[in-house]
Formats: structure tokens, C-alpha cells, sequence
């Protein structure tokens, strides 16, 4: 292979040194790697510094790259290329970079040590991602894969360069959604510098106000596709409105809003204030910046997830099921309010539980239950609450005269607060048991009309599901013994029944802001829990 004449002169020295080198010369950089190997290493992780030495220990300390220009040139533009996934490749490149082309052997073992870190890191990156333990559970990044991180290094040190892109493709997540958004984040890299200006911030716009920035607010509905030849046509006729003033913010825009706002999952409201403010002031550095935070959360996820999954996107407010590989079902969901989030994680359907008690959260029950209590003394009556005394079978229930609800204590001790089941019951018929240390799970509920909203963070953590009873025939639909006229007939006796799965179903909570439709469309969602840094104010309107 023919270098290109950039890198010929870049690794002059190199060449200069390798090519005409006998043996013996290379043994002389093998001794000195071992002096390479003990300095600082730039804060690597433990098991990129054990890879490493064992890399080089598996080679008798042989170097791995700087005995061939040419693979030291390739492994040196792999490095740099990663940024086409997202990651900074100054990290890989920090230390290579002040040793390219250094003449001796003590240069030229400290050369090879630093591009054979930078690949142990790089792959490690690329393979597990940075999982921040604050943001993600650690039953969803313990079950990822083992790299052997060791094995790759001593397999990329016979490698050829075609061959060794090979090996880094196949580091990457083998999602089809990674290739998707490596692909945009491509198409986002070469397109030109936007030339729109921001709109800008101020006092929320409502409909019927009259402000200039409702002209930019207009200009981008119709860049936006949502400004229909029919608005036009209907602001352009006199007896439209105030007859085409560009800026008042009248009925054909705001229905145009409207459709922006549901369309983002945004609360359609019509207000352009902070959350749509911000969505319509994307631009393309911002779409970036959120595709490659997309590209990193799938790197936090198993390689391989089993052929029968269920996967909920809080940030898509969607459900869906695989069975045997293929799409077998989605439905809309309510995830946690921003303040009760929903846990990035992974847990596993062990039950089934037909028309549940609900035991009302502690926190629950002290600021939103018994609060309500002094506005509607009824208020417990009307929706089913019972007050017990302690979490046992035959808790005896305690009148609410008796009861401190700030405390949650009465002269019986501790109370709890249960809904009886019912068709008020926050669970409604049906609940899916899951094992996990944060009491998440899935369940149906009596509020059917927030299904019809496109932002739907209102739960207080739970997930509240769409189509409940169609879930369950489908996870039971392997258990003869229970016909969906069968889960139909308990239903409807109103006795509280747990039916146990015979298999496990697992189910992943994640968080994509971002994925690229089947049309190839970037779609971007709202950062509805503020995991990123420069987000909209969850505060306010729009």
C-alpha cells in the first residue's frame, strides 16, 4: 500500500529510522518499552493499564506498531476518525501526536506505547461507552459484555490496515439505531455553518399577541414543513385575522405550533416559551451535540438483548415489544415527572397482579395524599384510600382522626396508606411485577386521557401503559393455561389475583433524545429529565 505523501512526510523520521533498521535495531526499542510502560499514562482506567502490559508482555515487549510506518500511519488516522463517533479524538491523540516522528529508541518504544494505549482506550470507549453511574443503573451496564481487551490489542498487532478498520467496526454497537445516527451525525459534520439567526428570548409569545419575533417564529414553522399552502392561502385573504400581519401571532400559526409542539413531544399548548423556544432555535451544532449524546446511551446497552425483549423509551414516551426479533407490538406510556424520574435500567416481568391493591409511596402520601384531605375531608372515601397501621397481611386500618399525616404515625404506629382495586385504583386492572431495587414497574391506569397528550410525564416513576390487557395476553400467550378469555373472567370478579410468568420478560428502560426514522429522518425528542448540560428550563411554559 502506498502512503499518502502527507504521511510520508509527517513519519519522515519514522521511516527514516524503521525501514532500513536491521533486527537487532528492533530488539533495542523492545528493551526499552519496559521504561515506556512506567510512565504516566494519562489517568487510564485499570483494565486499559493491565491490556496494555499484557499486550506487551505477550510479545516479550516486541513494539506493535513502529516496526511498519505504514500501520503506525493507519492505526494513527483510526485514531483521529474518532470522532465520526462521536468521541473527542484529542483523548487518543494527546499522547501520540508530541511523539510522532521522534528518532531513537527510547522515542520510538514511547511512540509505540502511547498509540497502543490510545487503541486500548478508544476500543474501550467504543465498546462500553462512559456510563455515568449517576445517571444510569448499574443493572443495565453490568450485564454488558466482556471485551478482552488484551486478545484485540495482540489481534491488531498482526493486523493490516484494511484489516484493523475491520476490527474497530466491529467494536461498535451492533444496534441498528449506532449506524443510523453515525450516519446523520456524518451528515450533520458536513453541512454548512447555519446562516438563521436565534430567535429571540423574552416574554413567552401567546396567541393573539403582536411582536416582532413572531416573524421568525413563522419563518421557521414554514422551514419546518408545519406552514401548509392552505394557512397561506387563508392568511393571504383579507378577512384572515388583522389580514397578513406577519407579526401577530394568530390561529393559522398557532395551529402550526401546535403540530411543531407534538410533533418534538413537546406540551402542545400553542406558547412559544422555553421548551419550544429552544426547539425552535435548534440548530445543526445542537443536533450534533444531541446525536452523539444518543450514540454514547447505546453504548451503555447489552450488544446482544434477547430475541423476546420489551424496551420503553422515556424520552419517546413509547413502548415497544420484540418477540422472536421482530416488532411485535408498541403502545404509548406516562413516565416519572422531571422531579420522580424514571430509572435509566433493566429489570425483568416476574408476575402478573389482576386488580392490585396500591401501597402509596411514602413520599406520595405525605406531600400530594393527605394534603388534599384539608380542601375535601372526602377526598380518601372518594378514591378507595385506606389508612393501616404497619405493612402486614392483617393490618388493622386506622381511622384518619388518628393520623399525623406529615408523620405518618398514629398511637397504633407507622401507617401506610392503600387503595382498595377498583376501577379508581391507580394501577387499574392490572400491574406487572418487576425485580428491581428501585420499585419500578408497569401497570394500567384509570387516567385514559393523558394518553392523548404528546408530553406525557406525569407518573411518579412507574410506567403507566397504554394498551395493559393486550401486554398481557402477549406475555402469557405461552401459557396454555391462561386463554385471554380466561384473564378476561378474573378481571372482571374484582379479586386481587398474581398470575407468575414462566418466563422471565426482560424489559429496558432507556433514555434516546434522538434516532433516525425509516424515512432517514433525524428525529430529536426533549430532554425531558435534563441529562444534558445547556438544556431547556423545565420550568417554563412552551
Amino acid at each position: 500500500m502506498r502512503l499518502p505523501h502527507r504521511l510520508l512526510l509527517a513519519g519522515g523520521l519514522l521511516l527514516a529510522a524503521l525501514l532500513g533498521s536491521p533486527p537487532a535495531a528492533r530488539a533495542d526499542i523492545a528493551a526499552a518499552v519496559p521504561a515506556a510502560l512506567s510512565q504516566p499514562d494519562g489517568g487510564a482506567t485499570a483494565a486499559v493499564r493491565s491490556a496494555v502490559a499484557d499486550a506487551y508482555r505477550a510479545r516479550r515487549n516486541r513494539p506493535l506498531w513502529v516496526d511498519s510506518a505504514e500501520r503506525a500511519a493507519a492505526l494513527r488516522d483510526l485514531l483521529r476518525g474518532a470522532a465520526t463517533d462521536g468521541l473527542d479524538a484529542r483523548t487518543y491523540l494527546a499522547a501520540v501526536e508530541p511523539r510522532w516522528g521522534g528518532r531513537g529508541d527510547a522515542a520510538l518504544a514511547q511512540l509505540d506505547v502511547a498509540l497502543t494505549r490510545s487503541l486500548a482506550l478508544y476500543a474501550h470507549d467504543l465498546w462500553y461507552g462512559r456510563p455515568d453511574a449517576k445517571v444510569v443503573d448499574e443493572s443495565l451496564t453490568r450485564r454488558h459484555e466482556r471485551l478482552d481487551l488484551a486478545k484485540f490489542l495482540t489481534g491488531a498487532a498482526h493486523a493490516e490496515p484494511a484489516a484493523l478498520a475491520r476490527m474497530v467496526d466491529g467494536l461498535r454497537p451492533p444496534h441498528p439505531q449506532y449506524a443510523r445516527l453515525r450516519a446523520a451525525l456524518a451528515r450533520l459534520d458536513a453541512q454548512k455553518e447555519p446562516t438563521e439567526k436565534a430567535i429571540a428570548d423574552g416574554p413567552i409569545l401567546r396567541p393573539g399577541v403582536r411582536d416582532p419575533r413572531v416573524v421568525p417564529v413563522r419563518e421557521r414553522m414554514e422551514a419546518e414543513g408545519e406552514w401548509s399552502d392552505e394557512e397561506e392561502l387563508a392568511f393571504a385573504t383579507p378577512s384572515y385575522g388583522e389580514g397578513g400581519d406577519w407579526a401577530r401571532y394568530d390561529e393559522g400559526l398557532t395551529r402550526s405550533v401546535r403540530s411543531f409542539q407534538r410533533r418534538l413531544a413537546l406540551l402542545d399548548d400553542g406558547l412559544v416559551g422555553g421548551r419550544t423556544l429552544w426547539a425552535l432555535n435548534m440548530d445543526d451544532r445542537e443536533r450534533r451535540r444531541i446525536v452523539i449524546e444518543n450514540m454514547e446511551r447505546l453504548r451503555w446497552l447489552p450488544r446482544r438483548l434477547e430475541a423476546d425483549h420489551i424496551i420503553v423509551n422515556m424520552a419517546g414516551y413509547d413502548l415497544t415489544v420484540t418477540r422472536g426479533g421482530q416488532q411485535a407490538m408498541t403502545m404509548k406510556v406516562v413516565v416519572g415527572r422531571p422531579y420522580r424520574q424514571t430509572p435509566i435500567m433493566r429489570s425483568d416481568i416476574t408476575d402478573l397482579v389482576l386488580n392490585p391493591f396500591w401501597n402509596a409511596p411514602e413520599k406520595l402520601a405525605r406531600e400530594d395524599l393527605f394534603p388534599k384531605l384539608r380542601s375535601n375531608p372526602g377526598y380518601f372515601a372518594e378514591k378507595g384510600y385506606r389508612v393501616l397501621a404497619g405493612w402486614s397481611q392483617s393490618a388493622p386500618e386506622v381511622p384518619l382522626s388518628m393520623v399525623d399525616g406529615a408523620q405518618l404515625s398514629s398511637p397504633m404506629g407507622p401507617v401506610r396508606v392503600r387503595q382498595d382495586p377498583g376501577p379508581k385504583n391507580a394501577l387499574g386492572r392490572i400491574k406487572f411485577n418487576m425485580a428491581n431495587r428501585h420499585a419500578i414497574y408497569l401497570h394500567d391506569t384509570p387516567d385514559r386521557h393523558l394518553f392523548k397528550r404528546s408530553a406525557r410525564n406525569f407518573s411518579s416513576g412507574c410506567i403507566r401503559l397504554e394498551k395493559p390487557i393486550e401486554l398481557a395476553e402477549l406475555l402469557l400467550s405461552t401459557q396454555p393455561d391462561w386463554p385471554p378469555e380466561r384473564l378476561a373472567a378474573a378481571i372482571d370478579v374484582g379479586e386481587t389475583r398474581t398470575v407468575a410468568l414462566r418466563k422471565r420478560w426482560p424489559v429496558y428502560l432507556v433514555y434516546q433524545t434522538a434516532w433516525v426514522d425509516d424515512s432517514g429522518a433525524l428525529v430529536v425528542r426533549d430532554d425531558i429529565y435534563g441529562l444534558r448540560a445547556g438544556g431547556p428550563d423545565d420550568k417554563k411554559e412552551g
